[in-house]
């Protein structure tokens, strides 16, 4: 089990979000959080009033006369007026009589409609429910117990833990609840006067529910931004709500729903791997979202790595892409779903290949030569940036530039910066860079490196010393932070907070990693990655060093997904391996086949 630090509002369902990785823990928690304030409170039932008398338990306004109290017949003799006044008032007072009735179980019962109207987000809201209604019946002092509508000879599962979660999402099938099912359960589940029962799924459990029985009928919003899924509850006493779900980003409930949980690392596994003949011959770059990574191919083209979102999903085949060009590409990227890539030519010259649309079958080009603006040649593949549509990238001189287009279809490089720029980052929100300021001889302040991160912000002063590294990361908050080393060995964290960070290392520094990928939600300082021996990736954390994975062979090179912390490598023997956090076992493991 993992432990994590849940932010406050998610406390409560923390021994049942805690089975599930921090990332995911974090996107499941409003969801679980939504639906158990609509859920309401375990309540006891009330007692039949049948059952063997067992002396008396209090007054009571109403009874038959025999149970009348002494003091009412004392009255009839001495005020008979008064005591018919109070007769025909109802303001006699009988004992009443106390019944013992047989001891029942406190039971929550919760039965999933695994049909296909819940396919997919769906799937979502029954795993919110069960850790909802779990602490729900927690709190109740009762047994909890699920099962699913179309498996009535199925036995109960009394139990949520992460191979009963398995099981829940395992347990699908193309045919819709019926009658039959409602019935034999209720049948198997004999009276309810005990039982808390909830009926979870499609839209037509309410119509097939029995009385008593509690309902949750889920569906899709369409076209809803950002996406939610409707939940619609009756409750047992016909009470109903509609709340809506927010529901995650895609890949993770692509995650969510086809193995929330790492495979443990002592257990080796075969659909990790995938053999290839394609030999990588540069560095890597990731995708930020780690669903891509790319490298150059031996003997030209950019071999395009897929990433499933889970390791028991199996790995597809890398695919070899622009094999066909003169020059091998100098940035690469993913764009409109499909590769993307820009070619410098020796003469100073840069031409674009990319997918004008989604739908697009085929690449087009771009082409632009500038004597007064000629673009460098790069020794390594750099990744390349799409921002409202426009590429940005980085040349062999540490410019940044934008490929633009005029109104007469004529193209050409604006430069984003008129100093070289040491380190960069692209995310959804916004575009980092780490340069140099020349304010010139005469201007009021001296000139500096500075942390530029959006148009409309001021920059982040550094200092005056060219610095010798940075790396960039993008926390939960979708901020920036940036790692810099003005020293051999030494690094300071930088960004637009107050959250201040120093290291210490010799080892190879591979970037940076924000804190909620370590399983801690409140703790906003990242860590510093590294590298050593070769082959053990280690995190450094507030004076702290946590050991990642340690790699088969040496290392040749790594780097991290800016927004997803995914982390992957290429090793001695041609291998490339992605990891995700926590980093307890491959994703996908590329290996030669010849290797």
């Amino acid at each position: 089990m993992s432990v994590h630090v849940l932010p406050p509002a998610l406390a409560p369902w923390a021994p049942w979000l805690e089975l599930f990785p921090a990332e995911l823990a974090l996107s499941l928690g409003p969801m679980v959080q939504r639906l158990a304030a609509a859920l309401g409170p375990f309540t006891t039932p009330a007692h039949s009033g049948h059952g063997e008398p067992d002396g008396f338990s209090g007054l009571d306004r109403r009874g038959v006369y025999e149970r009348l109290l002494p003091s009412e017949w004392l009255l009839a003799e001495l005020a008979p007026d008064e005591f018919l006044r109070r007769a025909a008032a109802s303001e006699h007072a009988f004992l009443r009589l106390e019944r013992r009735e047989p001891a029942k179980a406190r039971t929550s019962v919760i039965l999933f409609d695994a049909g296909p109207s819940q396919l997919g987000s769906p799937r979502l809201a029954h795993l919110a429910a069960l850790l909802a209604l779990a602490r729900r019946a927690s709190l109740g002092r009762a047994a909890l117990a699920w099962g699913v509508l179309q498996a009535p000879d199925v036995p109960l599962v009394d139990a949520v833990t992460r191979d009963t979660i398995r099981a829940l999402l395992a347990r699908r099938t193309a045919v819709a609840p019926t009658a039959a099912d409602v019935q034999s359960w209720r049948t198997c589940l004999g009276g309810q006067d005990h039982k808390d029962i909830w009926l979870i799924g499609g839209p037509t459990l309410r119509r097939l529910a029995w009385p008593g029985v509690a309902t949750v009928e889920l569906r899709d919003v369409l076209g809803a931004e950002p996406p939610e899924l409707a939940a619609d509850l009756c409750t047992a006493a016909g009470r109903t709500v509609a709340v809506r779900l927010p529901l995650p980003d895609g890949p993770t409930c692509v995650r969510l729903i086809r193995d929330p949980f790492p495979p443990d690392r002592g257990r080796p596994s075969a659909r990790d791997r995938r053999r290839t003949r394609r030999v990588p011959a540069t560095n890597l770059v990731i995708a930020n979202d780690g669903s891509r990574v790319f490298a150059g191919a031996q003997g030209g083209g950019v071999i395009v790595y897929p990433v499933p979102h889970s390791a028991q999903g199996g790995v597809g085949k890398p695919k070899l892409h622009f094999p066909e060009l003169r020059h091998s590409p100098a940035t690469i990227g993913w764009y409109n779903r499909g590769s993307a890539a820009l070619v410098i030519d020796p003469d100073g010259g840069a031409m674009l290949f990319y997918k004008a649309n989604k739908s697009a079958s085929s690449h087009e080009s771009m082409r632009c030569h500038d004597p007064h603006c000629l673009v460098v040649p790069t020794d390594e593949l750099r990744p390349l940036w799409f921002r409202a549509g426009l590429a940005t990238f980085r040349d062999g001189s540490d410019t940044l530039y934008t490929f633009r287009q005029r109104p007469d279809k004529s193209t050409y490089l604006e430069r984003q910066h008129d100093a070289p720029v040491l380190a960069a980052a692209h995310c959804e929100e916004w575009l980092a860079h780490l340069s140099f300021r020349d304010n010139g001889p005469d201007a009021d302040f001296l000139s500096r490196w500075i942390i530029h991160s959006g148009d409309h912000r001021s920059p982040h002063f550094l200092g005056f010393e060219r610095p010798l590294g940075a790396h960039f990361a993008r926390d939960v908050a979708r901020a920036w932070h940036c790692a810099v080393s003005l020293a051999p060995g030494k690094w300071q964290l930088h960004n637009d907070k107050d959250i201040h960070a120093e290291w210490t290392t010799d080892d190879r520094v591979i970037g940076l990693l924000p804190g909620h990928h370590l399983g801690d939600f409140k703790d906003h300082v990242p860590a510093l990655v590294t590298l050593t021996s070769g082959r053990n990736f280690l995190a450094l954390h507030r004076g702290t060093t946590r050991h990642l994975v340690s790699a088969e062979d040496p290392v040749v090179h790594a780097t991290i997904a800016l927004v997803t912390g995914h982390l992957a490598y290429i090793t001695t023997r041609g291998s490339v391996v992605v990891l995700r956090p926590p980093y307890d076992a491959p994703l996908a493991r590329f290996m030669l086949e010849d290797a």
